[in-house]
């Protein structure tokens, strides 16, 4: 990460995961919760402004191409790292989330530990996603 502690932005409309989510970076060591907003027009501005380090972003709420969000907040913020993190896990939305620049991804069942591994650089899709794509990859 650029700089500890890293700052964790959030992309998330569900309070109760917005919860979660801040408890879980409040807990986590050299980490600190930069906000939560809802809107995927404003993701890289917002990201600037509160000087986030990650952004979680929750593509199930980003509309018909979130990977686009993805890909804007990479270029307009690139020393952001942003986890995508979803209920459904496809090998074209895997795919396209690195493809944007997405520095990780996470299945929504996987939960915190999942996401906090991959923001500490331990490995860069949860388990769930790993196992998945894996299952889908042509050998």
């Amino acid at each position: 990460m650029n700089r500890i502690p890293a700052k964790v932005m959030c992309v998330e409309r569900k309070a109760s995961r917005t919860d979660a989510l801040q408890d879980m970076v409040n807990r986590m060591e050299n980490t600190e919760w930069a906000g939560v907003i809802a809107e995927r027009e404003s993701i890289a501005s917002e990201a600037s402004d509160r000087d986030a380090d990650i952004v979680l972003l929750d593509i199930d709420l980003l509309g018909s191409n979130p990977f686009e969000a993805v890909e804007s907040l990479r270029h307009r913020n690139p020393s952001v790292r942003s986890i995508v993190y979803s209920r459904h896990v496809k090998r074209d939305a895997v795919e396209k989330a690195f493809a944007a620049g997405a520095w990780g991804f996470v299945s929504k069942r996987e939960g915190a530990a999942a996401i906090t591994r991959v923001m500490r650089d331990e490995y860069v899709m949860g388990p769930d996603v790993e196992a998945a794509f894996m299952k889908l990859t042509p050998g």
